[in-house]
């Protein structure tokens, strides 16, 4: 006598409905999430921008230790802007702060660029005062540019 073995169909893979409905899962996991993830980049970016300008900043405190560059730089009164340069990148001093200009160059010699939306919708400007504080920050007419997603001015001093 002849047994008769039923063949067993090999189904190890996935169907067809089960492929669409882990795309769809996932379809909506992008979707709630993607929002999230473009703020934390906008805010990462405003972030960096802030180091870079306490950067500039920490520079230009350290080319004034020179008392030269500080007493060529620093006003008797009110304060001077002494650099300014849109977005951050080419970075312009006045050429009456030459002395300053040229240490500043061996501290940083990369161009330092705003990269957040709001390091990029003003000038950069570097400011020095009588006391000699040096503030650098990002201006639109007149006023300080605020982050948006950190909710700080775009301001070192």
């Amino acid at each position: 006598m002849k047994r008769f073995k039923k063949d067993k169909k090999n189904n190890k893979g996935f169907s067809l409905v089960e492929l669409i409905v882990v795309i769809a899962i996932m379809a909506v996991l992008v979707g709630v999430l993607a929002p999230t993830l473009i703020g934390n980049i906008e805010k990462s970016r405003e972030s960096k921008d802030l180091q870079n300008l306490d950067s500039i900043r920490q520079a230009v405190v350290t080319a004034m230790s020179d008392e030269k560059v500080y007493s060529a730089t620093v006003p008797t009164t009110g304060s001077v802007t002494v650099a300014s340069g849109t977005t951050g990148a080419n970075l312009a001093f006045s050429s009456a702060f030459g002395s300053l200009s040229t240490e500043f160059g061996t501290i940083i010699t990369s161009d330092t660029k705003m990269t957040s939306k709001s390091g990029t919708s003003g000038t950069l400007e570097i400011r020095v005062s009588s006391n000699g504080a040096v503030e650098v920050g990002v201006y639109q007419s007149g006023s300080v540019v605020s982050a948006a997603k950190n909710k700080v001015s775009m301001v070192s001093k």
